[in-house]
C-alpha cells in the first residue's frame, strides 16, 4: 500500500507524505554520494574540490527547498488523491480535453470557419 501511495503522489496533483520520504532518501542519497566523492577529491586530486563542493552544495539547497515548498503547501492524504485519480469516468474525459456528449462540428461549418479567418496564411 505503501508504494501504491507514492505513485499516486507522483500521478495527482498534490504531494503526500510516502512521497516526500521517497523524495528525502533519495536526495539524501545523492548528498551522501556527492560527500564521498569530495572526501576522495580531498586526497587525490585539487581540481575536483571545488566541482564537488559545488554540487554537494546544491544537492543540500535542492533538499532545503523541496522540503520548505512542501511545508509552505501542506500535503495530501493518499486518499484523496487515489478519489481524485479513480474519482468517475467524466472526471477522466474532462482531463482528457473531452466530453462524452459532445457531438462532432459539421464538417461545412468547419469550412466555413477556415474560410473566414482572416488571419490565416495559404
Amino acid at each position: 500500500m505503501w508504494l501504491a501511495d507514492v505513485a499516486y503522489g507522483a500521478l495527482t496533483p498534490g504531494i503526500n507524505v510516502p512521497t516526500v520520504a521517497v523524495l528525502n532518501v533519495a536526495l539524501l542519497g545523492c548528498i551522501g554520494c556527492l560527500l564521498f566523492l569530495l572526501i576522495g577529491a580531498v586526497s587525490s586530486s585539487s581540481w575536483l574540490i571545488p566541482h564537488a563542493a559545488f554540487l554537494l552544495l546544491l544537492a543540500v539547497g535542492l533538499l532545503i527547498s523541496i522540503n520548505w515548498f512542501v511545508y509552505q503547501l501542506g500535503t495530501v492524504s493518499p486518499a484523496e488523491q487515489q478519489r481524485q485519480l479513480f474519482s468517475s469516468t467524466e472526471g477522466a474525459a474532462a482531463c482528457a480535453g473531452t466530453a462524452t456528449d459532445a457531438k462532432p462540428a459539421p464538417a461545412t461549418e468547419l469550412a466555413g470557419a477556415a474560410q473566414s479567418d482572416p488571419h490565416k496564411q495559404q
